[in-house]
């Protein structure tokens, strides 16, 4: 079992420390069930999602990206100069990402935006998301999550109806994904197609780290659209779409290929985001 010892923030790798620290952040983990594909019912996955909640801005990380990030290196530094800030101990570091876990989103409050990045290839991307208002309906149903008092609450958002309940005890407008502005922490969410579902299994209150600088130094700027265009391209021919961004001539001396041509990549039909609201 390996341990990290981890600067949230600036282990992501992307970004730029100032060195002041936030007052009293937190840390929500939850568990994501979500259906990838309609048409495969085993297209179904599972994986545990962190958010952390800062003063000036939140990050949404899934567990395995967190663990899995290549900048290993930065982690031991970070071991070494900050040990006990924060403690993260997992034993599913070699666990393979899904695309969608790879995602990382950024949420800057005083802009009200959201900050995705991504990678195609060897690509490495920068989706703004302006954060619209969302129009909540609050009901009078309630339940417990956590040891919390959770009111529910009702939205239609990215072209999805959406089921969610909130702590008002936990100061925070926020919750998984890209969901946020209720008077309270979201700390289970749901499509009414239960097609995605996320479900918070922990919360930590008062870990310090760093506010940064958000600078996605070696990222391109791209909208939403652009990259679901790239992301087609590359499924439909990974080598040809890696070629053109490496340059590299994939042929043998004889004119053929060095690799072997790869089947077509099937994109799931089941977006988080089905539409831009």
């Amino acid at each position: 079992m390996k341990t990290f010892y981890l600067f949230i923030l600036i282990a992501l790798g992307c970004l730029k420390s100032n060195g002041q620290a936030t007052g009293n952040p937190y840390k929500v983990t939850y568990l994501v069930n979500y259906l990838l594909d309609t048409l495969e019912a085993k297209s179904n996955i599972s994986y545990s999602l962190l958010l952390f909640l800062g003063n000036e801005f939140n990050v949404s990380i899934s567990k395995n990206q967190f663990i899995n990030d290549s900048i290993s290196d930065l982690y031991k530094k970070v071991a070494s100069e900050n040990a006990g800030q924060f403690v993260f101990k997992s034993n599913s570091s070699s666990k393979r990402l899904t695309s969608y876990e790879s995602a990382v989103i950024f949420y800057k409050k005083a802009q009200n935006v959201f900050l995705e990045t991504n990678t195609i290839g060897l690509d490495r991307f920068v989706i703004r998301d302006d954060g619209n208002k969302i129009e909540w309906k609050l009901t009078d149903s309630v339940k417990q999550i956590l040891g919390y008092n959770c009111q529910q609450a009702t939205t239609y958002y990215k072209c999805r109806n959406w089921v969610v309940w909130f702590a008002k005890d936990i100061p925070s407008s926020f919750g998984p994904w890209k969901l946020h502005g209720l008077p309270g922490l979201i700390l289970e969410a749901i499509d009414e197609k239960q097609q995605i579902h996320f479900i918070a299994s922990d919360v930590l209150h008062s870990i310090a780290y760093p506010e940064t600088d958000l600078q996605f130094d070696g990222y391109s700027n791209c909208t939403r659209d652009k990259f679901d265009e790239l992301l087609k391209a590359y499924a439909a021919d990974p080598v040809a779409y890696i070629r053109g961004q490496t340059g590299l001539d994939l042929t043998n001396n004889n004119g053929g290929s060095n690799v072997q041509k790869p089947r077509s990549l099937k994109l799931p039909n089941n977006p988080l985001e089905n539409c831009r609201n």
